[in-house]
């Protein structure tokens, strides 16, 4: 058992990207750059100053996250840029003064800081995991209308009419 997980489930190259889930936070994780901006765009400012900082550290967030887009098309990093963009992730996570709600998510974003930047070492990684999301969107959506299944075989049942019908089981 000790074997298998080490050769295949714990893979030295395995990343598993994920939006902080702690059921995926294992070996070399990888966060989602879109789930960790939404605690950002979550945030109500209260006041045009508080707006204005808030909107100011959304346009790093992009910003970096677009560089990040670009570069990682063009694979490896030199050691030189790697610190450069670590400084502006650094900046972006810098405080501001009298806003507290935003000092605490910039504090959650630092600490992030390894998974959110794993492109700079590993730049197949993809910075988000929409694509998987949307992927079982379908299922998701189905799952909720239908309220499950309340057995087992209810669940085997809809699974294999789902199946052969081609469509993915709610």
């Amino acid at each position: 058992m000790i074997g298998y997980l080490t050769e295949d489930v714990f893979r030295k190259k395995l990343i598993v990207l994920s939006d902080e889930a702690k059921q995926f936070d294992i070996n070399h994780n990888a966060g989602c750059w879109v789930h960790a901006e939404r605690k950002l765009t979550q945030i109500i400012p209260s006041g045009e100053e508080q707006s204005r900082l808030k909107e100011k550290k959304l346009k790093q967030f992009w910003k970096l996250y677009g560089t990040l887009k670009i570069e990682t098309k063009r694979g490896q990093f030199s050691h030189q840029r790697k610190y450069q963009l670590r400084k502006r992730f650094d900046n972006l996570c810098k405080k501001v003064i009298g806003f507290k709600k935003l000092n605490i998510e910039l504090m959650h974003l630092f600490k992030m800081k390894t998974t959110l930047l794993k492109c700079l070492e590993r730049p197949e990684v993809p910075l988000h995991n929409n694509q998987s999301e949307s992927d079982i969107r379908e299922y998701v959506k189905r799952r909720k209308i239908s309220g499950c299944t309340k057995s087992d075989d209810g669940r085997d049942a809809v699974d294999a009419f789902c199946l052969s019908k081609n469509l993915p089981a709610p």
